[in-house]
């Protein structure tokens, strides 16, 4: 069981041959419209998601599908807050460039979608490589400092003592790794995540 990871949805919107993808790019531009739509709400400005991203922005396909669903079940439920962007990681979520304090479900043109926060998705998901005991490059310190670079402010709220879960264990590695990829190279092109 997987999922396809996207960054930068609308890549190629404009590009010859665009048309063969319309169905998917009507789909982006209406989810778009609404999570602007939400953003207003909250007095903040619209995303406006880039038409082209630069060679190798990220597209994965993985199956962290069954190690999300693992994590789910092996985290403390003091943790699950913690990491709500983690958490929501599945088929139907999109993460945007964003500072959203939470996750909030959204309806687009008949269908469902989890909004999410890619700044909030890469401190968390470093926290979480820290958290199982993995070594990894997306490290705490890098993602703090980046997302203190994104925000211009500290994250608020996040504990600042994690014990280990116990035995270390290996549920949510590969999946934090996954999503500190995407988040970076989400934050390197002002793009969105897109998880179908």
């Amino acid at each position: 069981m997987g999922f396809e990871l996207t960054v930068g949805p609308l890549d190629g919107i404009d590009e010859p041959g665009a048309d063969e993808d319309s169905g998917w790019f009507e789909h982006c531009l209406d989810m778009f419209a609404v999570v602007n739509e939400h953003l207003a709400s909250l007095g903040l400005p619209p995303h406006t998601e880039p038409r082209s991203v630069p060679a190798g922005a990220y597209l994965g396909y993985r199956q962290p599908l069954l190690e999300l669903l693992e994590l789910d079940a092996m985290l403390p439920d003091e943790l699950r807050g913690t990491f709500d962007q983690v958490l929501m990681a599945g088929v139907g979520a999109l993460f945007i460039p964003v500072d959203l304090p939470e996750p909030v479900w959204l309806e687009a043109d008949g269908d469902g979608l989890w909004l999410g926060s890619v700044p909030r998705l890469l401190f968390q998901s470093a926290w979480l490589q820290r958290l199982v005991g993995e070594e990894s490059w997306y490290d705490l310190e890098f993602a703090t400092a980046l997302y203190g670079a994104l925000l211009d402010q500290p994250l608020e709220g996040f504990p600042k003592e994690l014990q280990l879960m116990e035995g270390g264990g290996t549920a949510g590695a590969a999946l934090s790794e996954t999503l500190c990829c995407a988040a970076i190279n989400a934050y390197e092109t002002n793009s969105s995540i897109r998880i179908c």
